[in-house]
């Protein structure tokens, strides 16, 4: 896997996806382009170097641990109040870790589970909403697979949201709530999907 060629795509991704956070719903229920600080590459980068530099971060991982406290770092440096939900799963049967020989990226077993951590933030709104919201969200682990990096697959919608973070938090023209959430233990721990893919 070419790590140039995987930045390259994400930020094509990234290009697609930086004009969202322009619109927003006005009174007369249309589409309207507001005027927000426009994304910056330079940060999105930033955030994509530092992960990466990570290597492979499949769940359970000490890389994965390590995204998750930068993810968490990002957002409340905007001055968001991060939530984190911790949960654990039996590893299936038969999965080998293939990045056994990496201290960051080896899958940690502990009493026979798998811990992982989910993260979220909410954006705020000075309308009010009692049962309407928007959530945005990705995942930031890795397969497990050697030399899999995910600066694509899992790099890509990680740092979009912090991104979407910080320019929402510097023009809070969204008339609704906006969560942005962080899953970890997306990714499959065997290379098949399926029967043990799914948790």
């Amino acid at each position: 896997m070419n790590p140039r060629a995987d930045r390259a795509a994400s930020l094509a991704v990234l290009g697609f996806c930086a004009i969202l956070p322009l619109f927003t719903v006005g009174d007369s229920g249309r589409l309207s382009l507001g005027r927000a600080t426009p994304f910056s590459v330079a940060r999105m980068q930033r955030d994509l170097d530092s992960i990466l530099a990570l290597g492979p971060r499949p769940m359970g991982s000490e890389a994965a641990r390590k995204t998750a406290a930068y993810i968490q770092e990002q957002l409340e440096a905007v001055g968001l109040r991060v939530h984190i939900q911790e949960f654990e799963t039996p590893p299936p049967p038969g999965m080998t870790d293939e990045n056994a020989d990496k201290p960051e990226s080896r899958i940690r077993i502990q009493n026979g589970r798998i811990r992982g951590r989910n993260l979220w933030a909410t954006l705020p709104t000075e309308v009010r909403y009692t049962r309407c919201g928007v959530i945005l969200s990705g995942h930031y682990d890795t397969k497990n697979m050697r030399k899999f990096i995910g600066a694509v697959d899992g790099g890509s919608s990680t740092i979009l949201l912090l991104e979407l973070a910080r320019v929402l938090r510097e023009n809070p023209f969204h008339s609704l709530p906006v969560s942005l959430l962080f899953f970890d233990g997306e990714e499959a721990f065997t290379q098949a999907w399926a029967p043990f893919g799914r948790y």
